[in-house]
């Protein structure tokens, strides 16, 4: 999607050392890292998911108008 490197590094920089908690029956767990996923309420993830679902569209655009099949217009 040739992202700006700037705009590629605030995306990092939002999701570096991200760490959470579990509460359960009033007990709170030691914080763990999160490797996987954004951070719940994070203002970025919808821009996120906007840009992986705009990637993915157009790579399977392209990919299905190449192979045999019905054309998508």
């Amino acid at each position: 999607m040739r992202l700006s490197p700037k705009f590629t590094a605030i995306l990092k920089h939002f999701h570096t050392d991200m760490s959470a908690r579990v509460v359960a029956g009033g007990l709170v767990s030691e914080p763990f890292p999160v490797k996987v996923g954004v951070e719940q309420g994070c203002v970025v993830a919808p821009v996120i998911f906007s840009i992986y679902l705009a990637a993915i569209t157009l790579f399977s655009r392209h990919k299905l108008e190449t192979a045999n099949g019905i054309p998508i217009n």
